[in-house]
């Protein structure tokens, strides 16, 4: 504890104590209502500034025990749990029962876990899937510490979680965030992974000098503050001292490197800590300084085919058998729905989409910073160069809106198969993923997974697919994921969890585009190991009848044959040859005439607050298909009822369990979707229901009746 002298010389002493008590909720919502906690412990210390001329004052408790203790963990393997703490300060001369009337001086939230090192926390093994934080907004218009800022923070820390994310990375070219980011992630249970304020883009090894900072004194003030303010938060769980830096004897410069090190073990001793992000690109491992970097090299940063994925160090050049166990940074494309587009490019420039693999990139999509979405390869048949374009993959849009529909659906596919390419390898060639980067400080056209309205995109819903923790109803931690290689047809079984599951079947269906079932069959008796991976012996085989084929395969996860706990459904085409062919899908949407009408039903109720955060309309959504034929990439959507003609209705951010969903004849599945509301919203809100080969339709929601 650090104290001011001054908080009690106001109280004409030089001498006092302080008072803590730590208290345990009686429920598991973390909702710190005062009246759901339970006193689990307390202890006094005394303080004496009367020959202490200093402003500062470090005091130490005395030892408690804390009998039944409830573990903070990372959300992906257990439950963020959090005891408040209340302290008082006060001098010697009042009693402890005489100020208990008068209120407290400090709470906060505080959670106990034990870490032996950044990847093993309270004795688990924690495999790291993660993304880049930069800033909520570029003006920092949403750090403000108002109702709108906290909310703001919450959302986004909120929409990685619900992909299955367990860290975010802050990265060191931008800012140390708020305690409102860091209370999100304690509450949420995300770790945090916390830079300091350097970049290899400006501190001399690109661009700038070896020797900045100006004033060596006021950064190492402002990192013992933010240590100081940081240090409570379980969710915290290693400090780096700068992004991409090097070499190691000059950056950071010798001085601030020591006094970061002397200030971590003066003020929180025991946080891990290393100097870089990412060391010079030196593929022999015998030149990488471990003690120094988290990794020898990271990206890539433009978009792969989807088998690229699954290769050790994929689309690094001349890195393929370089130990790259922590890989902080690796991206590719992003395009916001078409929505969201239109809210900061203008008419012409929406026309002018990029077109055709065109090497001419119209200004406002550069100064938005768009990167290609297409991929260059050597075809390993004739061993020339080619250039594949992953939009026209699906058929050439001729307009922005059906490239920015195309758009999603890659994104799709690239990030799920990126994650699920990663933690195939897990504690093999790999410990730790981030992606660059996961959210979007401003209206971005590369590496983001919702935009800067809080809309998602096609990609988050693939990171979804790829990592979220949950059984098929959203409710249970469920270790497991099933997952196939989509070059080899090999079906995975990933178990993130450090505990065994037994008899485990996974079942495979295939069906072509117009619905016809053409294969089923179980793999049961499987048997997996804590923390491990078992791909299947057999692979499946490739059911189509030509090249140009398109097939729907499904893979369905059950445990102890009790019903569904995992599903995950793929777009393929022939995986012999050397990039996908996706044009069946692009008739599919061109021909309107064999569109579907699908139907749905959606049940809405309100609650108080929404984790904690106001007030919330939670729906429940089934969507069915009633017809013989595929209903491919069904995508929901809240928005608002408008009389004002403004250009933007949708209800922002909300939270959808799942979307752009494929529907085999006759199946229904079911969406939970949840929004904050608020006064003018209540009862004035609909779900647009739309897709590839749908007709779109509305539902009029009446939060009403109880789910």
């Amino acid at each position: 504890v650090q104290l001011v002298s001054q908080q009690l010389k106001d109280n004409n002493t030089n001498n006092g104590m302080i008072y803590y008590k730590g208290m345990q909720t009686n429920n598991n919502n973390n909702n710190n209502n005062q009246s759901d906690y339970v006193l689990v412990a307390s202890a006094t210390t005394n303080i004496d500034f009367s020959e202490d001329t200093t402003s500062e004052k470090i005091v130490f408790f005395p030892p408690i025990d804390l009998q039944n203790v409830r573990f903070w963990y990372p959300f992906t393997h257990g439950s963020p749990y959090l005891y408040q703490i209340e302290m008082m300060f006060l001098p010697t001369s009042t009693t402890i029962e005489s100020h208990l009337t008068s209120g407290i001086d400090i709470s906060f939230a505080y959670g106990i876990r034990k870490v032996e090192h950044y990847m093993e926390i309270n004795d688990v093994p924690v495999f790291i899937t993660g993304g880049n934080w930069i800033a909520t907004d570029q003006l920092f218009r949403y750090s403000k510490g108002d109702r709108a800022s906290v909310d703001r923070y919450y959302d986004e820390v909120r929409m990685h979680r619900d992909m299955g994310m367990n860290m975010i990375r802050v990265w060191g070219g931008s800012i140390a965030e708020r305690n409102e980011f860091y209370d999100a992630c304690d509450q949420l249970g995300l770790l945090v992974y916390q830079e300091f304020w350097m970049t290899g883009d400006n501190n001399g090894r690109w661009a700038g000098s070896y020797n900045w900072p100006d004033n060596y004194t006021s950064y190492l003030e402002n990192s013992k503050s933010v240590i100081l303010m940081n240090r409570n938060h379980p969710s915290l769980i290693m400090y780096v001292g700068g992004n991409e830096l090097s070499p190691d004897n000059l950056n950071p410069p010798p001085t601030i490197a020591n006094g970061l090190l002397n200030l971590i073990h003066a003020y929180d001793a025991g946080r891990y800590y290393i100097p870089s992000s990412m060391s010079p690109q030196k593929p022999d491992p015998k030149l990488f300084n471990v003690s120094y970097a988290l990794a020898p090299q990271d990206g890539p940063y433009g978009i792969l085919l989807p088998s690229n994925w699954y290769e050790r160090n994929p689309g690094l050049e001349n890195y393929s058998h370089t130990p790259i166990s922590f890989q902080p940074e690796v991206g590719s494309v992003s395009t916001p729905t078409y929505a969201s587009l239109r809210q900061f490019l203008s008419a012409e420039s929406l026309a002018a989409f990029p077109v055709n693999s065109s090497s001419t990139i119209y200004p406002s999509w550069d100064y938005h910073k768009y990167i290609s979405y297409t991929t260059e390869y050597t075809d390993p048949v004739t061993n020339t160069k080619r250039v594949y374009n992953q939009i026209d993959a699906y058929g050439v849009p001729d307009n922005i809106e059906e490239y920015a529909l195309r758009a999603q659906l890659v994104q799709y596919e690239q990030y799920r198969t990126l994650f699920e390419g990663y933690q195939v390898h897990q504690w093999i060639y790999y410990a730790a993923v981030l992606m660059w980067k996961s959210q979007s400080p401003w209206p971005v056209l590369r590496g983001a997974l919702y935009d800067y309205y809080q809309e998602q995109t096609g990609g988050y819903f693939g990171v979804q697919a790829a990592l979220r923790p949950y059984n098929q109803n959203e409710r249970v931690l469920y270790g497991l994921h099933v997952q196939l290689n989509p070059k080899t047809l090999a079906i995975s079984i990933i178990n993130k969890l450090s505990k065994c599951y037994d008899d485990v079947t996974v079942v495979a269906a295939v069906f072509q585009l117009d619905g016809t079932q053409l294969y089923q069959k179980p793999f049961g008796d499987n048997n997996i190991g804590p923390n491990k991976v078992m791909t299947l012996r057999k692979s499946l085989p490739w059911m189509g009848d030509s090249v140009t084929n398109v097939l729907i395969y499904r893979l369905r996860l059950l445990s102890n044959a009790k019903g569904i706990a995992k599903e995950n459904t793929y777009w393929l085409s022939d995986p012999s040859l050397p990039e996908p062919n996706y044009l069946p899908l692009g008739i599919l949407r061109a021909n309107r005439s064999g569109w579907l009408d699908i139907i749905a039903n959606a049940k809405c109720k309100h609650s108080n607050q929404i984790s904690g955060i106001r007030q919330s309309a939670s729906v429940k959504l089934t969507i069915t298909n009633p017809t013989e034929k595929l209903a491919f990439g069904v995508v929901v959507s809240v928005k608002r009822y408008d009389t004002q003609g403004n250009l933007d209705n949708r209800v922002l951010p909300s939270f959808y369990s799942d979307n752009y969903i494929i529907l085999t004849p006759n199946e229904s599945k079911t969406i939970h979707i949840e929004y904050r509301i608020t006064g003018s919203l209540i009862n004035s809100t609909f779900l647009s229901v739309s897709g590839w080969n749908i007709f779109s339709f509305d539902i009029p929601l009446s939060c009403d009746s109880m789910l």
